[in-house]
């Protein structure tokens, strides 16, 4: 008798489980476009950037463009990155956070003054040719000067997702994103605002 009740209590805990992971949102839940509510400031290693984030996403597909500015306002734009690929969540951490790993399948960069698009230029980053705010098709061969890996080599990231009270959260981003080892562990402070 001891142990059907133990067995009874050890599913139930189970199914306790379970039911905790299944309270984690849906992609349903963010699809559309979400949007950095202002300047952000992010630092990795010794160098810091000021961006803002726009991501678009359908029910299996997502689209993130982020502009790097020169100023703590984001008044002067320098470049613009978009990358473009498939989405799957993982189990749930918690009820409002999950894991999900970003498919690269396609990725841009854009020059906003003339010292970027030299910068590219010499770098081999896409088309030299284009005119500057115009998109590069970079997928094939990168732009390592920028930091942005050809999808060959660098096709997912590991990450976390969190959505509270309508704010959409990443994971704070660590270096070598692509080795699931690596995911965040951390919610990157900023939130991304549903437009």
């Amino acid at each position: 008798m001891k142990k059907i009740i133990l067995a009874a209590i050890v599913a139930g805990l189970a199914a306790l489980q379970v039911s905790a992971q299944q309270t984690a949102f849906k992609n349903t839940d963010i699809v559309g476009t979400w949007e950095s509510k202002g300047c952000e400031t992010f630092v990795l290693g010794s160098d810091t950037a000021f961006i803002k984030r726009n991501f678009v996403f359908t029910t299996g597909t997502w689209q993130l463009k982020y502009t790097i500015f020169a100023d703590p306002a984001c008044n002067v734009q320098l470049f613009t990155n978009k990358i473009i690929g498939p989405y799957t969540f993982g189990e749930a951490i918690n009820s409002n956070t999950l894991k999900v790993t970003w498919g690269q399948t396609a990725k841009f960069i854009t020059a906003h003054v003339p010292d970027i698009q030299a910068a590219l230029n010499q770098a081999g980053c896409g088309d030299s040719k284009l005119p500057i705010n115009t998109e590069r098709d970079i997928s094939i061969t990168g732009c390592m000067a920028f930091g942005v890996i050809n999808v060959k080599d660098y096709s997912q990231e590991f990450d976390i997702l969190k959505l509270e009270n309508n704010q959409l959260f990443t994971g704070l981003r660590t270096e070598n994103m692509n080795i699931e080892k690596n995911r965040p562990t951390k919610i990157f402070e900023f939130a991304l605002i549903k437009r």
